[in-house]
């Protein structure tokens, strides 16, 4: 037998389904920003190309307009196709079609033209889907920028459709930036909010048992590092009772689990009334229970709560009109006359219970009774 290993297999199946669904939003969050900055630069892009083809009219054909409108013209069949693609290659997609629409109009005309508009999407998308790789987008653009803009073709001041553009993208851009941000936002503090609530629920479920709402043996050893620590203060005794039902795998493998977790609810219960008000029941693992007795005067105060658990324990449990049948074997330990510390208590008391298990079964015994066999044995 295993000494005090947790065998509450449920409790850790809800840990990792919560671990799971946090991933999945964050997921979620992740795609739906992406989504997002798909859809806006897509309209900002609808929202330039008449301008761009009226420039066409008006130039022709130069370097600008070359490279950028064959990427735009991309991006907006990429974006009625982008659930189709992974959100490395979308992520990638659209930051760099950004840099492509915004780089030959910085090239051509300067800061002061509409493709630092882009470039600028282009370097706070990145950072937003990207997190710390921003740096290797924004720096080297911010370098080029200034590079490019020392040696290039001023465009003509009265003309009204540059002005235009520059003034549509950067009013979009600031636009886009604020909703995508207050979108952003609103999802991360909801999923803040989840994230709180689930490690509330974590937190609760590693000190509650969810099938009997009995004590874990977490919390059970907090509060017997309490009582011990009380116990030198006020010079008087601790007891732990290891309580292993007798049976108890016979009825999981002839009635199924169902009535094993119905009769370990029936057993917490139990196990409540037996011990005393300022007593603490624990579940430690599938049948193994821990009753923690924090103030006791002599030993013959334990010996009464485990006789108590053993009569209430021998009493058929009814179930779907079958009376099962189960006992108990216990094991006391007494501090600190059997243990000077926690471990070592409870160490005493599941090598009690583990003898009275396979020897009289249904019954209880004291640490030191087998201690002194031991000894005497050693002796003869």
């Amino acid at each position: 037998m295993t000494m005090l290993q947790p065998k509450n297999w449920p409790k850790w199946d809800a840990t990792a389904e919560r671990s799971v669904q946090l991933a999945t939003e964050l997921l979620q969050l992740r795609f739906n920003l992406l989504d997002q900055l798909w859809r806006g630069a897509s309209y900002l892009v609808l929202m330039c190309m008449p301008l761009w083809l009226l420039l066409l009219h008006e130039q022709g054909w130069h370097v600008p307009l070359a490279f950028s409108l064959p990427c735009a013209m991309l991006l907006l069949p990429l974006a009625f196709y982008r659930r189709h693609l992974s959100y490395a290659v979308l992520s990638k997609l659209l930051t760099g079609l950004l840099w492509l629409i915004g780089l030959p109009w910085v090239m051509h005309y300067g800061l002061s033209s509409h493709g630092l508009w882009w470039m600028l999407m282009a370097c706070v998308y990145a950072g937003a889907l990207w997190g710390r790789r921003q740096i290797l987008v924004s720096l080297p653009t911010l370098v080029l920028w200034f590079v490019l803009s020392l040696n290039v073709t001023s465009h003509p001041a009265d003309s009204p459709l540059l002005a235009g553009l520059s003034l549509l993208c950067g009013g979009a851009f600031l636009s886009l930036l604020m909703h995508t941000s207050s979108q952003g936002y609103g999802a991360l503090m909801r999923m803040l909010l989840n994230l709180k609530s689930q490690a509330d629920i974590l937190e609760i479920d590693s000190k509650q048992d969810p099938l009997t709402g009995l004590p874990t043996l977490r919390l059970m050893a907090d509060r017997l590092l309490v009582a011990q620590r009380a116990a030198q203060r006020n010079n008087h005794k601790v007891g732990i009772l290891f309580v292993d039902l007798d049976g108890f795998k016979a009825i999981n493998d002839n009635y199924g689990h169902e009535a094993g977790d119905h009769l370990l609810k029936k057993v917490a219960q139990r196990l409540r009334c037996a011990a005393r008000e300022e007593d603490t029941v624990a579940r430690i693992g599938g049948d193994e229970f821990l009753v923690l007795l924090p103030r006791l005067e002599q030993g013959a105060s334990a010996a009464e709560v485990a006789r108590r658990i053993v009569h209430s324990l021998s009493q058929p449990f009814a179930y779907q009109g079958v009376d099962l049948h189960i006992g108990a074997s216990i094991g006391i330990a007494i501090y600190p006359d059997h243990a000077s510390d926690s471990e070592g208590l409870r160490r005493a008391a599941d090598q009690a219970m583990y003898r009275v298990k396979h020897s009289t079964k249904s019954g209880y015994a004291f640490a030191h009774e087998f201690q002194e066999a031991r000894s005497k044995k050693r002796l003869d």
